[in-house]
């Protein structure tokens, strides 16, 4: 028993109730964190599993130096993105030790990844990502975890529920995990996201992949770039280098094509799809001013051609601009996002004629919505802050727009919202936050 902990953790009515250690409970002592593991319903998991929950009342200590991994083929599409998460989780359960902290001992934890279909390594709208995780004691004293997945991306999620279910305990500076596991988890909708803007305010890459860290803890698989718009280009595209050339802030503000592989290998690994946007028709200024296809470009005073400048569009009278225009959408082939408010009778009249949908309405999604205005006065045009057919609703995404925000504050407009926001699009609770508090403080 560490000589630090002087209060144990009693679980009472589902809540962790501090308590004085005594010499008659120092060697039952609960930490805090193994308390929350016990107690919490579904373990304090985030998000929630959808399915069985069981991790008993049996906490063993592990050894963190003897993690290993079986059932990886090196001959399958899979390889490398199962290589990165299994190496992303040796480096989660290293960070929950204190940097003065080398603990020793403990039994060895053996995850075996039995992965269905070894060929899917894309993330799609139909992809499995349902997980069984199982967690035993073999006869030799081991701990054997089995996570059982049709695809990668299913594994990766059992993994990251893995994760969660280590703890660090200060009282006996070790860490320790349940013995006897089984949970079953799938999601409720396929598309789960988050749109970061990168064209108001430049973004640094380190802050980009700070978020998809933090959208993998949280199981969203949607990393919606918005990369462009009127106010700056800062994609270095190889076939049109001028647009970054004229359109980014600064050299220095630019993405080049090694930072999106980047990106788009960070993301992989830890099951989110990197979907760009270059932001068009509107939304069209910064970087095209030499090529003839845009209108509007910076108009003055701005208040009489757009909602903020500068303005900027393309041009539709120019013919090199496009080839054809499509007259319509067809149901099968286009997905809907929905940017207005969530009762606007558009979302009923879509549904009724068979289109799917993925829900951003600002009263609720703009995660930039309840702050100051910058280009009027008092509160900006989204202000306050707002807090069906299934089948046809994929998803939703909550949206963060850049005007005031830049690297240094993507986290605190993202967090904890987003992660509130997962819970509902993975596990689809029926009960309100009451029921979540007690994980989400903790998770």
């Amino acid at each position: 028993m560490s000589s630090r902990g002087l209060w144990s953790w009693n679980c009472e009515r589902g809540f962790c109730q501090k308590k004085l250690i005594t010499n008659e409970t120092k060697d039952t002592a609960l930490s805090l964190s193994a308390c929350r593991l016990l107690c919490s319903e579904s373990a304090a998991l985030w998000p929630k599993p959808t399915g069985d929950v069981s991790v008993g009342n049996n906490l063993e200590k592990i050894n963190i130096n003897s993690i290993d991994f079986e059932g990886i083929k090196s001959d399958t599409p899979i390889f490398d993105l199962t290589r990165g998460a299994t190496k992303i989780f040796k480096e989660e359960i290293q960070s929950l030790v204190p940097k003065n902290i080398n603990p020793v001992g403990g039994k060895s934890l053996i995850i075996n990844l039995d992965i269905r279909h070894t060929n899917i390594s894309k993330i799609t709208l139909s992809v499995d990502e349902s997980y069984i995780l199982k967690v035993s004691e073999s006869s030799d004293g081991r701990l054997k975890v089995l996570i059982t997945a049709p695809t990668f991306f299913g594994a990766r999620h059992g993994l990251q529920t893995l994760s969660q279910l280590v703890i660090y305990d200060d009282l006996r500076d070790e860490l320790r995990t349940p013995r006897d596991v089984l949970i079953s988890d799938r999601a409720a909708y396929p598309y789960r996201g988050i749109l970061l803007d990168t064209s108001r305010n430049y973004i640094t890459v380190d802050a980009i992949k700070k978020t998809l860290k933090g959208m993998g803890a949280s199981k969203l698989n949607t990393f919606h770039w918005h990369i462009t718009d009127s106010h700056s280009f800062p994609y270095v595209s190889k076939s049109q280098p001028d647009l970054s050339k004229y359109g980014a802030y600064s050299p220095s503000k630019m993405y080049s094509q090694g930072d999106i592989a980047e990106i788009i290998k960070y993301g992989n690994e830890r099951g989110i799809r990197v979907l760009p946007e270059f932001d068009a028709p509107a939304h069209v200024g910064e970087g095209w001013q030499n090529t003839d296809l845009v209108t509007c470009l910076n108009w003055q005073p701005w208040q009489n051609y757009c909602v903020e400048p500068p303005c900027g569009q393309f041009d539709p009278t120019k013919s090199a601009l496009y080839n054809v225009i499509e007259d319509y959408l067809p149901k099968d082939k286009y997905i809907i996002q929905i940017w207005t408010k969530g009762d606007d009778e558009q979302v009923t009249n879509l549904l009724a004629n068979g289109y799917r949908l993925i829900l951003s309405n600002y009263d609720a999604l703009y995660f930039d919505c309840g702050f100051a205005g910058w280009v009027t006065d008092g509160n900006n045009w989204c202000s306050p802050y707002i807090g069906n057919k299934k089948n046809q609703i994929l998803g939703g995404e909550a949206t963060l727009w850049t005007e005031q925000v830049d690297s240094t504050s993507v986290d605190g407009r993202l967090w904890p919202r987003a992660a509130a926001l997962a819970e509902v699009l993975w596990s689809e609770p029926e009960n309100g936050w009451q029921k979540a508090e007690e994980r989400f403080f903790g998770s």
